[in-house]
C-alpha cells in the first residue's frame, strides 16, 4: 500500500506539467503577471487536502468536500510540518471558517473544520487554526459568542476574533479548549507574508489583525526564516515547493524567463 504522503507528493508532483503547460499554452500570460498568478491560485485551490496531525505522524490525503479545502488538526500535537503546511495553504488565500467541530479525546484536543477561501479578497475574516498558531505558547480557552465573534486572552490583552461556523456548532458552551501546542511566532508570521508576496499579494504581516502583535518588516521575517521555510515546505511539497519557493510565478509558469 502506497502511504498517504507519497500519493500526496505524486498528486503535487503531477502538477508541475499541468502548471507549465497552462503557461505555454497561452503565452500573453508569461507576460501577465495577473495572470500569471490567477492560474498559480486555480492549480492549488483544485488540490484541496485533508491534513491530519498526530505525534511525529504527518499524513496528507487528497480530499475535497463541498469545494472547501478541510483540515483535521490535533491542536495539542501540532509538529512544525504540520503548522507550516497549514500556513501555506493561509499564503494562498484569507480563509474563513464556514463551519467547526471540536472533539475532546484523552489528552487531545482535536479542532475540525471547513474553510473556503476568497482568494485575494481580503476580507479581515480569519480561521480559528490560524489564531491558535498565531499565538506563541497560547494555553487557554476562546469563547465563541452567538455573534460569531470569538474573544480570548493572551499577555492580559483582549483580543476579538470573528469567526464564521455552522449553525450545528453552536451549543450550550461553545468553547474551544487547547491545553498545549508548538509553534515559534516569527515563523507563523512570516510564512504568510512570504507567500503572500510570492503570488503578487500585497506585502502585509497581519498587524490589523492581531493588534499590531506583529511588527517586524517583511524584508527582515524573510531574511530570518526563509531557510526554515524552505526545508519545510520542500519536504511536504517536494518539487513544487521547490519551485514555488526558488522560483517567481513567472519562472514556475513560463521556464526561462528571468526572476523579478
Amino acid at each position: 500500500m502506497i502511504p498517504p504522503r507519497s500519493i500526496f507528493l505524486l498528486l503535487v508532483s503531477s502538477c508541475i506539467p499541468l502548471i507549465r503547460a497552462q503557461g505555454r499554452g497561452d503565452p500573453s500570460c508569461c507576460d501577465s503577471p495577473i495572470c500569471l498568478q490567477e492560474t498559480i491560485q486555480d492549480i492549488i485551490a483544485k488540490l484541496s487536502v485533508g491534513i491530519q496531525s498526530n505525534n511525529e505522524e504527518l499524513s496528507i490525503n487528497p480530499l475535497r468536500y463541498s469545494g472547501s479545502l478541510v483540515y483535521h488538526i490535533n491542536v495539542s500535537e501540532l509538529n512544525y510540518i504540520a503548522e507550516m503546511t497549514n500556513n501555506v495553504f493561509q499564503g494562498f488565500a484569507d480563509s474563513v471558517v464556514s463551519d467547526a467541530h471540536l472533539s475532546d479525546d484523552g489528552p487531545n484536543t482535536v479542532i475540525s473544520f471547513t474553510t473556503r477561501a476568497p482568494y485575494l479578497n481580503h476580507t479581515g475574516d480569519y480561521t480559528m487554526v490560524g489564531v491558535l498558531q498565531t499565538l506563541e505558547g497560547f494555553d487557554g480557552e476562546i469563547t465563541l459568542k452567538e455573534n460569531g465573534i470569538a474573544t480570548f486572552t493572551y499577555n492580559n490583552t483582549e483580543f476579538h476574533h470573528r469567526i464564521i461556523v455552522g449553525t450545528e456548532y453552536r451549543h450550550e458552551k461553545p468553547v474551544f479548549r487547547v491545553r498545549s501546542y508548538r509553534v515559534k511566532l516569527q515563523h507563523a508570521e512570516a510564512y504568510t507574508a512570504t507567500f503572500s508576496n510570492l503570488f503578487g499579494g500585497k506585502d502585509t504581516a497581519r498587524s490589523d489583525a492581531y493588534s499590531g502583535y506583529i511588527s517586524k518588516s517583511l524584508p527582515n521575517i524573510v531574511k530570518q526564516i526563509m531557510p526554515e521555510i524552505n526545508g519545510a515546505y520542500t519536504k511536504v511539497f517536494g518539487q513544487l515547493g521547490r519551485e514555488l519557493i526558488n522560483g517567481t510565478p513567472a519562472e514556475i509558469l513560463c521556464p526561462g524567463r528571468q526572476k523579478n
